[in-house]
């Protein structure tokens, strides 16, 4: 193990965290945004943007 470490470069108590959180949800610790921290004129503005520059046709556009 100290050989694939040092490959990495990366210190083994990185590697052992890292091999800790394996399969592990991806976690943080700032804020995770929600839909409702969102004033209502920012909605506003998103979905007018939205309209004004879409990005492309829906699925049920697509001919086929």
């Amino acid at each position: 193990m100290r050989r694939i470490i040092g490959w990495l470069g990366i210190a083994a108590s990185k590697f052992h965290d890292w091999r800790t959180r394996y399969g592990s949800a991806n976690e943080h610790n700032a804020l995770v945004p929600r839909d409702w921290w969102l004033e209502p004129w920012e909605k506003a503005a998103i979905l007018e943007f939205n309209r004004a520059h879409p990005l492309g046709k829906a699925k049920g556009d697509i001919p086929g």
